[in-house]
């Protein structure tokens, strides 16, 4: 059995990152000196909650996304992960809202002592720190990426304790994708 909301998932989808991707132009051409906050909240997760799933039959059986919403340190804690053909999507927020984009992508470098995986990170749109590109660098190795991962990012507190409970929610999540 297959869900048919993935043609509203992704319109849903599509247009959010068309307004981020807009957004951001306009901050970079027009406005190089003003701060642009950018508030996008997280209705997106609520809309796809709210979704009427439609069974039809098929040989095979598709889900569009985790998500799960948990305590870390007593902070409520959301989290949805998607993957798709070329790119895993990773959402994990404890203000309601997304945060900042960065996309993370593994490469590999071959020298005489073996093979070395490089992650290198690139911050989309948002504000990001040191601590918040580290957090990410070390959830896409935790998770072992093997395509490029979009992540939004928005937690209080970026200490490992933290990062650490992210990963693990991850990594049962993917466990439950697989089963």
């Amino acid at each position: 059995m297959a869900f048919r909301f993935l043609p509203i998932f992704h319109k849903l989808l599509i247009g959010l990152v068309i307004k981020i991707f807009a957004l951001w132009i306009l901050r970079k051409n027009f406005c190089p000196n003003k701060t642009l906050k950018l508030k996008i909240n997280m209705e997106l997760l609520d809309v796809m909650k709210n979704l009427t799933i439609k069974h039809v039959e098929t040989k095979s059986e598709q889900k569009l996304f985790n998500s799960i919403a948990a305590d870390i340190d007593d902070v409520p804690t959301e989290i949805v992960i998607s993957e798709y053909t070329d790119k895993t999507l990773l959402i994990i927020s404890q203000y309601q809202n997304i945060g900042s984009m960065l996309m993370v992508q593994r490469d590999q470098v071959h020298s005489p002592l073996g093979v070395d995986n490089i992650y290198t990170t690139k911050v989309i749109f948002g504000a990001t720190g040191e601590e918040q590109q580290v957090a990410v660098r070390y959830l896409a190795e935790a998770i072992n990426i093997t395509k490029p991962l979009c992540i939004f990012i928005n937690l209080k507190s970026y200490d490992i304790e933290t990062v650490k409970a992210c990963k693990d929610i991850i990594l049962d999540l993917k466990r439950e994708e697989r089963e």
